[in-house]
């Protein structure tokens, strides 16, 4: 529904505790004052889901498959990192404001070449 995930298709939303955040999050997040808040990473555009609703995931748990589902226009994962204050599996996008941040304060991707 594009009311609520912008027309990601099937998703994975993970949601992150401020605490377990590595630091250049949290000072995101604090310059936001957003400190104590949560993260959350959303997967989207996937084609086929491999978890379900509620279930823990660490590094390394496969979440799905890359997809075109949804308003896409070609397979890709469309990944994007919001942040705010209270935690929630729902309005992401409408309700209590959440905050786009850079990925790169997050994941340790590789450098350009």
């Amino acid at each position: 529904d594009p009311a609520t995930n912008y027309g990601f298709g099937n998703e994975v939303i993970t949601e992150h505790a401020y605490a377990d955040l590595p630091a250049p999050a949290q000072k995101a997040m604090d310059e936001l004052n957003l400190t104590g808040g949560f993260l959350y990473v959303i997967h989207g555009h996937l084609d086929n889901l491999s978890i379900s609703t509620g279930t823990p995931v660490v590094n390394g748990t496969p979440l799905g498959t890359r997809g075109t589902s949804g308003n896409s226009t070609g397979p890709h994962t469309h990944v994007e990192v919001r942040v705010r204050l209270k935690s929630s599996d729902r309005g992401l996008w409408t309700g209590d404001p959440a905050t786009v941040i850079d990925p790169n304060l997050v994941f340790q991707l590789p450098a350009a070449s």
